[in-house]
């Protein structure tokens, strides 16, 4: 009996200790899967903590490029009224120059040693200088008074445009004891009775500007040509401009 008792303490303790081993190797176990999913946790909040200070980040970007976007998009739609303006006064530009140079086709006969040209938004009126002048003289002659009190009348109505009335002749020297010291002064000199005898018509001084380019303008050139091959040289032009200030004030606002 005493030695059965004896055995079932034995027993009996010895599981107590194969317990309590047991228990405190899967307390540390656990403990330490604690403290790792304590640290996992932790580092989740952190980054959490990051994400949301990130977020606050992109939203702030976000703001501030949404009102860029809406300033980009203001900036482009008033870009784009102003061209349109561009746009309008251009064509309002092209329009005045072919009614002025289809009103001057009507007044003018048909002549070889008249032309009628547009070229970079400007119109050109080009009169052989026998029209004009008699050969060597820039006195207007009353033929030539009458084509320009015909083109006077036209530009009268068009206060708004300017007229550059430049005029050329040949390189054929200017004899000594002439009128005209050489061939420049004799083209500054018909451009401005040019000038003169538009005014005499009406038109307005403000509108006006006379220039000679004298022989340095050539339409045909070489050595040694004949009087009459020189004759397309020898021409007074008027140069027909549309008011382009409105243009170069809207141009002014679009790149400031």
């Amino acid at each position: 009996m005493r030695k059965n008792v004896k055995f079932a303490a034995v027993v009996f303790l010895g599981l107590s200790v194969m317990t309590s081993c047991v228990s405190k190797k899967k307390y540390a176990e656990l403990e330490a899967q604690k403290m790792e999913l304590n640290n996992k946790l932790d580092q989740a909040k952190s980054d959490i903590s990051d994400l949301k200070s990130a977020n606050q980040d992109l939203e702030s970007q976000a703001s501030k490029l949404k009102g860029q976007v809406t300033d980009l998009s203001s900036t482009l739609d008033q870009t784009k009224t102003r061209v349109q303006v561009v746009e309008s006064e251009r064509n309002a530009a092209v329009n005045k120059i072919k009614t002025i140079k289809d009103e001057i086709a009507d007044v003018l006969l048909e002549d070889e040693n008249i032309d009628l040209e547009e070229k970079d938004g400007k119109l050109y009126i080009t009169l052989g200088d026998d029209i004009l002048y008699n050969f060597g003289s820039a006195n207007v002659s009353s033929a030539g008074k009458e084509v320009i009190g015909s083109v006077g009348n036209i530009l009268k109505a068009h206060s708004d445009v300017k007229v550059i009335i430049e005029s050329h002749t040949d390189n054929k020297m200017i004899k000594d004891g002439a009128a005209y010291r050489d061939n420049w002064d004799l083209s500054v000199a018909r451009s401005a009775n040019v000038v003169r005898t538009l005014v005499k018509n009406g038109v307005e001084p403000g509108q006006l500007l006379a220039a000679g380019k004298g022989e340095f303008d050539p339409v045909v050139k070489g050595d040694n040509l004949s009087i009459d091959e020189l004759k397309p040289n020898r021409r007074t032009e008027f140069i027909i401009l549309p008011d382009v200030r409105p243009l170069i004030s809207i141009s002014k606002n679009i790149n400031p």
